[in-house]
């Protein structure tokens, strides 16, 4: 296996069912810990971002196309749709809640997920999820005002 594979996946992707999810699941596991850091929202908000910029040129040289064992995208995405939620006063929502909607999204990409990813090459395997991951964060906001 290739170390752009191994690094791609996280081990996760590889999974034969549902390799998205299982690599969603890993960041939901990460930001457990993390929501208890001073200045989580940065700290989603820089590893959202670090994760995409490098990611983008790990998922090209990878495949042509979104692999199903790619997960870095999810990972990135999941944590994009914490930022600024109040993932300390109301964890479990805020990380069920965000793992539920970003999913949905991701998979069932509505209007423009499905058109970003037209992109090509490994900015649209990213850019895609951060869309998805906007949806989910919008839905969230609205779940908050209302739980």
């Amino acid at each position: 296996m290739s170390w752009q594979k191994w690094i791609g996946s996280l081990g996760l992707g590889l999974s034969p069912i549902m390799p998205g999810t299982c690599g969603t699941l890993a960041g939901v596991a990460i930001a457990l810990f993390v929501r208890q850091l001073p200045g989580a929202a940065w700290i989603f908000a820089g590893a959202a971002l670090l994760i995409t910029v490098l990611g983008a040129p790990l998922a090209k040289s990878a495949a042509s196309e979104d692999p199903g064992w790619f997960v870095l995208d999810e990972v990135a995405g999941y944590f994009a749709v914490l930022i600024g939620l109040p993932v300390v006063e109301r964890p479990w929502l805020c990380l069920v809640g965000a793992f539920v909607a970003f999913r949905v999204f991701d998979i069932t990409k509505p209007w423009p997920i499905k058109a970003s990813e037209r992109i090509g090459g490994g900015w649209g395997v990213m850019i895609d999820d951060l869309v998805a991951a906007v949806y989910a964060h919008a839905v969230m906001r609205v779940v908050l005002q209302f739980a």
